[in-house]
């Protein structure tokens, strides 16, 4: 079974595996340095001949290597590490997720569309958040859910963060779903966050 929030992290030297795993773990992830019983939730390997072996361990669990080829030649930022991490995450999130019916539309994770089955060519591409943003709050049940824990789901933000990001996807969801996204009746604004109505 895939533990949502173990991080293995491979290949490291012990002053940089020291400081990635300090950032995981603040980040409320479990860090393990060797290989785990069970399939982690993603897996950092600071070594590209690495890849391939640990790839035969677990061929389905997102990688993430720190190669000059992604991008990471130290010295890097521990917090694009984490973007890019949080990033995969939510890419395998969505694979794995099924269809759902949010009024008469139905968005697909797997590829991220959002339609009315019974009107042909009318189905629009959402982004990586958008995509997040909306399953997030479907898995609320039609429950509000808080602002700040959007934040930190959907963008990984600590909550001092003060942005208007998680606006302005709001405002891009409801222009997609919404019969009259000025007066929203499936996204709606809560006292201190969203709720969506399906």
């Amino acid at each position: 079974m895939l533990n949502d929030k173990t991080i293995w992290i491979s290949g490291f030297s012990a002053a940089l595996g020291h400081a990635v795993a300090e950032q995981l773990l603040q980040a409320d992830h479990t860090v393990v340095y060797a290989r785990p019983e069970t399939p982690p939730a993603a897996i950092i390997s600071a070594a590209d001949e690495d890849t391939d072996h640990i790839r035969t361990i677990f061929p389905s669990v997102p990688i993430l290597t720190l190669s000059a080829h992604n991008g990471f030649v130290p010295p890097f930022r521990l917090s694009a590490l984490l973007a890019r991490l949080h990033h995969l995450l939510q890419a395998g999130a969505l694979a794995g997720r099924t269809s759902i019916t949010i009024g008469s539309l139905t968005f697909n994770p797997r590829d991220k569309t959002l339609g009315d089955p019974n009107s042909v060519g009318d189905t629009q591409r959402l982004t990586d958040k958008e995509s997040t943003l909306l399953l997030t709050l479907h898995d609320a049940g039609g429950k509000p859910v808080a602002r700040d824990m959007l934040l930190r789901h959907v963008w990984a933000y600590s909550d001092a963060v003060d942005t208007h990001t998680l606006e302005t996807h709001v405002w891009r969801l409801r222009q997609k779903i919404e019969e009259n996204p000025a007066n929203p009746e499936r996204l709606l604004t809560e006292e201190g966050g969203y709720s969506l109505k399906a």
